[in-house]
């Protein structure tokens, strides 16, 4: 189902989607499903549902996806997607149900400003990662600045700060923007925003900042990122990456962001079309993972990441850039 209207609904249709009638949980505890903060329901009878819905049409939107070097049943790959889809914001999934396509922005300089403006489409929603880049134009551009976003911000190892957030770097003045103009949600991995001081990073030499650098959310803000309609969290050890192969010698060694929501987003659309036979594109715009990408954190398995990347199901387009 390809949607005819713009991605960014009124919020106030966000009740329209109740994850807890549409969705049931797996027996499964959420803990080792990596499941943080999110009412799923009771019911223990996902995985039947799935595949009572299973249907010809959804069969052929899987055989792609079947071939891919992340083989998965498209059954445990859908009922993956489902949990992954409570997990998000009550408004990005109302987002993602409207939407034709999901852009996902890595932070590459190398993407330019004209190729955004020639790429980006009203029906598409965008997901931006901690101190993303553009943050100019994807608040002010009329191409961009009406587009639905979830922003995905990392905790920075087991401390209470976030990478793109406060007391670090931010875009803090451009997100202010953002919320007056589109639907935005927000994604925390392991917590949510502990709204932290100067005082409390450990490590403040890692990214030193002067007066320019806005260390106060206003009040809007702050209630966006406290709302569960607008802000989640999600833990790095979702069965949705539970194969994952971490360094042992390397603290915090996780998947990067950019392919942590490849496989969220690959799940949902699924979930999706298997559950509401709604087709869900990804475009992955600056994801090069060539051998560029080692000078990147070594707690990132690249070589497992630019393996997988190198062979994606039909509907998933990875552009690279520079």
């Amino acid at each position: 189902m390809t949607p005819t209207t713009p991605c960014n609904q009124d919020f106030a249709e966000l009740n329209n989607i109740n994850p807890t009638t549409q969705l049931a949980s797996s027996a499964t505890p959420k803990s080792k499903l990596g499941i943080c903060d999110n009412n799923i329901g009771d019911d223990s009878d996902i995985n039947e549902k799935i595949k009572n819905t299973v249907n010809d049409e959804a069969d052929k939107n899987f055989r792609d996806i079947e071939a891919a070097s992340y083989s998965q049943d498209p059954i445990q790959l859908a009922t993956q997607g489902a949990l992954v889809f409570a997990a998000m914001p009550t408004a990005i999934q109302q987002q993602l149900r409207q939407c034709s396509r999901v852009v996902l922005l890595a932070n590459n300089p190398s993407i330019s400003l004209e190729t955004l403006s020639s790429l980006l489409k009203p029906s598409d929603m965008l997901v931006l990662f901690n101190h993303f880049i553009h943050s100019d134009y994807l608040a002010n551009s009329p191409n961009a600045a009406k587009l639905a976003k979830l922003i995905f911000f990392r905790q920075i190892g087991d401390s209470q700060l976030h990478f793109g957030l406060p007391p670090r770097h931010n875009n803090v003045p451009a997100i202010e923007q953002m919320i007056e103009q589109a639907p935005v949600g927000f994604l925390f991995s392991n917590i949510r925003y502990q709204f932290p001081t100067l005082a409390d990073d450990p490590s403040p030499d890692d990214d030193p900042i002067d007066d320019s650098v806005q260390l106060t959310v206003s009040d809007k803000l702050q209630q966006k990122l406290t709302d569960q309609n607008f802000s989640q969290v999600i833990s790095e050890n979702h069965e949705v990456i539970a194969d994952y192969p971490h360094f042992e010698a390397i603290h915090s060694s996780a998947p990067s962001s950019g392919f942590f929501m490849y496989r969220m987003m690959r799940a949902i659309r699924a979930y999706l079309a298997t559950s509401f036979n709604h087709d869900l594109d990804i475009v992955m715009i600056g994801f090069n993972h060539d051998t560029k990408t080692n000078h990147f954190w070594h707690g990132h398995n690249w070589d497992f990441e630019r393996e997988e990347l190198a062979i994606t199901p039909s509907g998933i387009t990875v552009i690279k850039q520079g």
